[in-house]
């Protein structure tokens, strides 16, 4: 999930239990609240977030329910992801690597043609007549978190 969705959901749920549950009820605002300030937190550091809940005890399971969280507040397509996985996991290591460099500095001025041409066949980025731009902002997410399982 894009962390600007789980962001916007924690400040929703935020005001909603501060404005309106949490006069009545602070037994029921206070884990909501925490809850919130949690998803403030995951959306703003998935990945960290993520590493810290799978080393707890449980971690593994607690991991799965934030994978179905995520495609509950953020639905996708896991056949397309699965798909864009297996494309990138099928790359050399030269390819991979360019296309990291794409993913991280928003640029295809570094990235030679051969490699530029196979991200446009492959449909990660677009060719604009003024030349190759970057990875479209859609497909960031997953080619982000595809690289960094790849490369770990």
């Amino acid at each position: 999930m894009a962390g600007r969705d789980r962001i916007t959901f924690a400040l929703v749920l935020l005001v909603m239990v501060l404005s309106v549950i949490g006069r009545a009820y602070p037994w029921i605002a206070i884990p909501i609240t925490l809850f919130a300030v949690f998803l403030l937190v995951w959306g703003r550091d998935s990945r960290r977030t993520e590493a810290f809940i799978g080393r707890l005890p449980g971690g593994a399971k607690l991991l799965e329910t934030l994978e179905y969280l995520d495609f509950v507040l953020s639905p996708r397509d896991r056949e397309y992801e699965q798909h864009i996985r297996t494309i990138i996991i099928g790359y050399d290591r030269d390819r991979q690597k360019f296309l990291r460099d794409l993913w991280r500095v928003r640029s295809s001025s570094g990235t030679p043609a051969e490699h530029l041409n196979r991200f446009v066949a492959d449909g990660f980025i677009e060719y604009p007549k003024d030349g190759p731009g970057w990875i479209k902002p859609e497909l960031r997410e997953i080619v982000g978190r595809t690289l960094h399982e790849v490369s770990a």
